[in-house]
């Protein structure tokens, strides 16, 4: 009986997978790119089920490692885009460009970091709470507490993250044009590997259906 639930599960991703697959050809770009939204976020969500479901922990700033994550992506999309000096650097006053934006102007950099802050971060507060037997909803008091402390410091350092705003305003990536629908087609199908890629090394964890 478990094993036919475990390949219906199977089965029934590879549709999901499947018609994801063909979704490009089928809607407008405007859709397109609202998947890959929702494809992010089911990355998320698999996260949390991994963290939740299978260890009972209840994590309340889930969403900060996803958020570092995406704003070393946007520093550098921001770089692209405005070739320089960011225009809310410029409206809050600051004439040069801080050392740590100067950085994030290297894709290849960007991208490293995406992938290793969160990492560190979690790896960090792992070994804090769990060092230290913090949890139940201890942990998740205090996972809450981080989310609101990183959004306090992200809007209030206006001049330096875009504070309330975020970044915002992107033109292209990589140096295409962010909104051509070539370019909205290929990072719907990257999202789309890396969301299979997530759900098959969870799926390979676990044993068991996600």
């Amino acid at each position: 009986n478990q094993r036919k639930k475990i390949k219906g599960t199977t089965v029934l991703a590879l549709l999901i997978f499947l018609v994801l697959a063909v979704m490009p050809f089928c809607m407008s770009m405007f859709r397109v790119g609202l998947f890959g939204k929702y494809m992010c976020f089911a990355i998320i969500a698999i996260g949390l089920d991994m963290i939740w479901g299978y260890t009972g922990i209840l994590s309340l700033g889930h969403g900060v490692y996803f958020g570092l994550g995406a704003y070393c992506m946007a520093m550098y999309l921001k770089m692209e885009a405005s070739g320089g000096l960011p225009d809310f650097m410029t409206w809050s006053g600051v004439t040069q460009l801080p050392f740590v934006w100067q950085l994030f102007g290297n894709p290849a950099f960007a991208i490293t970091m995406a992938l290793l802050v969160p990492v560190a971060l979690a790896v960090l507060v792992g070994y804090l709470t769990f060092n230290n037997k913090i949890k139940g909803v201890y942990f998740s008091i205090l996972s809450q507490a981080m989310a609101l402390i990183m959004s306090t410091l992200l809007v209030g350092s206006q001049a330096f993250t875009g504070g309330s705003n975020g970044l915002t305003d992107f033109k292209t990536i990589f140096g295409r044009n962010i909104n051509e629908p070539l370019t909205k087609i290929t990072m719907f199908y990257v999202t789309l590997a890396c969301l299979i890629a997530v759900y098959g090394l969870c799926r390979f964890l676990t044993g068991r259906r996600i």
